[in-house]
């Protein structure tokens, strides 16, 4: 069983100064390049999923096999996290080369989607919902249309199924199936589906991706971190619209400006020599009118 599973790795907006965000937004040039890079949650999610559902299909199966590839569109600073992936026992782990636009799920997924057509089939591909950048929730969607392939929406949690009945003389590829629990329409479903399947993932609490230990480090410090670059991946093979996507004919989504917005709260400070005078104060200060207007 052949598993794909796309991440993307982001700054932690949350620590670039607010004059960085009022220079950038000025100038139009963001320079994250000094902020650590994270794995986005969703994907954090996926790929935390993916290896728990791997632990439990080897469990039952120990005869099949189930090959992990990890994927990630974007700069060299990401190898880092494939790194970390390849420690925890991704058996591949590809880079496609680039700065992706944000605003442009479109060459995003036909870039993904061009990979898989490369270097596939591949049996599940599993993405996050969104990413904290761009947050258009478009690129999953895309991915299954130019491949072709179903797919679930706002997955918590999924299995392998084995439906052969006990039969080990079936290739895994005419057995295997997935359990997934998903929401929709505020409510939970869970189903076992077909392969080949694209799963969305959306909010699952306690899903950090585990930490590797230093002896899986140290034997996967010889894996190598396969690096391709966009112009080497092949046209993508679609009725899709990818003719529209290499021209430029798609519309195009920009960033024309920004504006900090200020979440501070007013407040005041309240002083007395005790508990008591300072109750006195709130009350006279803050309380007094409100009450008397509900009284």
């Amino acid at each position: 069983m052949r598993i794909l599973n796309c991440f993307k790795t982001t700054p932690d907006f949350d620590a670039v100064p607010e004059t960085d965000w009022v220079s950038g937004a000025s100038s139009g040039v963001f320079d994250f390049s000094y902020i650590k890079q994270d794995i986005d949650p969703y994907s954090e999610s996926g790929l935390e999923l993916v290896l728990r559902a791997k632990d439990a299909f080897l469990k039952e199966s120990p005869a099949d096999g189930a090959q992990l590839t990890a994927l990630t569109f974007g700069p060299a600073v990401s190898e880092k996290a494939l790194r970390t992936l390849a420690a925890l026992g991704y058996d591949e782990c590809v880079r496609i080369d680039g700065t992706p636009d944000p605003f442009q799920a479109e060459q995003t997924a036909a870039k993904i989607a061009a990979y898989c057509q490369a270097h596939g089939p591949f049996d599940l591909i599993v993405l996050g919902a969104q990413s904290p950048d761009g947050g258009n929730k478009k690129t999953p969607y895309l991915l299954a249309e130019y491949l072709g392939m179903p797919l679930l929406q706002q997955v918590t949690g999924f299995t392998f199924a084995d439906l052969s009945g006990g039969d080990r003389t079936l290739p895994i590829e005419e057995t295997g199936r997935v359990t997934v629990i998903h929401t929709a329409f505020g409510q939970t479903f869970e189903e076992t589906v077909d392969l080949p399947l694209v799963l969305v993932i959306g909010d699952v609490p306690g899903t950090l991706l585990r930490v590797p230990t230093l002896r899986q480090r140290k034997e996967a410090s010889g894996k190598e971190i396969t690096v391709i670059a966009p112009e080497e991946l092949p046209e993508l093979s679609t009725e899709a619209g990818e003719e529209a996507v290499s021209s430029g004919q798609m519309p195009r989504v920009t960033c024309t400006g920004m504006e900090p917005v200020d979440s501070s709260r007013q407040g005041a400070r309240i002083e007395g020599k005790d508990a008591a005078e300072t109750a006195q104060i709130l009350y006279d200060n803050f309380l007094r009118d409100v009450m008397e207007v509900r009284r």
